[in-house]
């Protein structure tokens, strides 16, 4: 969510009061508060299940990184972002979500 804030941020920012999150302040607040909200769930399943929250928890080797985000680009999802993707801003995404 937070790399397509700056192009989808209305549409992040609709989500927050079905999360329960704060729909005061800017457009961008808004998204912020949605995306600390999704955040606090994820965070939540694993008090409650023990689900991995980052990539290193699910067992997933900081040297597959480069592996994992050229088949992220190569998968037929990726055309549902709202901008291109490219390997660069894969593998910066997989290494924030590490």
């Amino acid at each position: 969510m937070e790399s397509n804030l700056d192009k989808v941020g209305p549409i992040i920012a609709e989500l927050a009061p079905w999360l329960g999150a704060s729909t005061q302040g800017s457009i961008a607040d808004q998204a912020n508060s949605a995306i600390q909200a999704v955040r606090g769930l994820g965070n939540r399943l694993k008090e409650l299940c023990g689900l991995p929250t980052t990539l290193r928890e699910a067992g997933v080797s900081e040297d597959n990184l480069e592996a994992v985000a050229k088949a992220a680009i190569n998968d037929g999802a990726v055309t549902y972002n709202p901008e291109q993707v490219t390997l660069d801003d894969a593998l910066a995404i997989l290494k924030k979500a590490y």
